[in-house]
């Protein structure tokens, strides 16, 4: 990751920065205690002896403190460096840490995702499938009904071709229905009331709404015997 190299080359900065600090600090030690090589001048004037205390002096109250001072403070950035140092060092472990942990969540997030797409479309070839079938159990359903609507329409026209219909046919409550019919048909067709009643295989009486609404005797039905 991008952050990881900008840490690393933080610290490899750190570390060359450390290192030549550690080398400019042993050559200010070597500098500060350097001490001439040959004095081979035994004697001197006065005037150079006096220079020389001079320069002495100087170095001894002046040039060595200064080195000392710069060597502490060298020596204390040199000590906060490492410490700067240690804290990134162990804030790059931990973030290491943290982003290795978040990277099993993500890992872990990603297989629930993908289980879970998986079983959704498991169920979508199920709900289609029922969707199949459905359809194929409706088309069976209403080619069903549609054979039930004929037969049923058959059998109405059928019944219809052996049933008469009449209708302000008097009621009486202890009436011969099928007597009472074979009477009234004989007369309009002019036939003997016998034969009407071997004719007729069923008399009955039905409420229809027509009937109800105008207060009329409910209809008589007739059921005619099929002939062979």
């Amino acid at each position: 990751m991008t952050i990881w190299k900008n840490i690393e080359k933080i610290i490899r900065k750190q570390k060359k920065v450390l290192k030549e600090m550690t080398s400019l600090s042993s050559t200010v030690t070597k500098t500060g205690k350097k001490t001439p090589s040959n004095p081979t001048i035994t004697t001197t004037s006065p005037a150079i002896q006096k220079s020389t205390e001079g320069l002495s002096k100087m170095d001894k109250s002046g040039m060595i403190p200064t080195m000392q001072a710069m060597q502490s403070t060298l020596t204390a950035v040199q000590d906060t460096m490492i410490m700067m140092q240690e804290k990134m060092s162990s804030n790059h472990t931990e973030l290491k840490t943290d982003i290795r942990a978040l990277d099993q969540k993500i890992i872990g997030i990603q297989e629930s995702i993908q289980t879970n797409t998986q079983k959704i479309k498991k169920m979508e070839v199920k709900m289609e499938q029922q969707e199949k079938n459905l359809d194929t159990v409706d088309q069976k359903l209403m080619a069903q009904n549609r054979e039930l609507a004929d037969s049923i329409t058959q059998l109405e026209m059928d019944r219809a071709s052996f049933y008469l219909r009449f209708q302000n046919i008097a009621e009486d409550k202890e009436e011969d229905l099928g007597q009472v019919m074979a009477e009234l048909i004989a007369e309009v067709l002019q036939q003997d009331k016998l034969d009407i009643i071997k004719e007729i295989d069923e008399a009955y009486r039905v409420q229809t709404n027509y009937a109800r609404r105008n207060k009329l005797p409910r209809e008589v039905h007739i059921r005619f015997a099929r002939k062979k």
